[in-house]
């Protein structure tokens, strides 16, 4: 299954570049693009793997919608959230340092389009 390991990947970049160790849980969102219980299962699966790969609490919150997954990342509440294109670059403009350091294969040739 290659997205929980991508996501130990990413959780091990994030973890490994704060300046002191991580002592307390790790904890990362989504955006709530499906239904909340099936990001719950997808996502409590992830923190199950991300927990035995790191060696530190992990724990996914749920979020009620696009900018309720920017503030928390804005306030720290989260260290990673899966964000959309938006919703990311928002993320990426309040978060100074905060990097993007994956997409979904999709992503690159993702097209959106403005009708007036």
């Amino acid at each position: 299954m290659r997205f929980p390991f991508l996501a130990a990947l990413l959780a091990a970049v994030l973890l490994s570049a704060c300046n002191e160790p991580h002592t307390g849980t790790f904890v990362f969102t989504a955006i709530p693009d499906q239904d909340e219980s099936q990001l719950e299962k997808r996502f409590g699966v992830v923190a199950l793997y991300l927990e035995e790969q790191l060696g530190v609490p992990v724990k996914y919150v749920p979020v009620k919608s696009y900018a309720a997954a920017v503030t928390a990342f804005r306030n720290n509440e989260v260290q990673m959230a899966w964000f959309g294109g938006l919703s990311g670059v928002q993320a990426r403009r309040l978060v100074p340092g905060s990097q993007a350091i994956a997409q979904g294969l999709e992503d690159p040739d993702f097209k959106s389009y403005f009708i007036a």
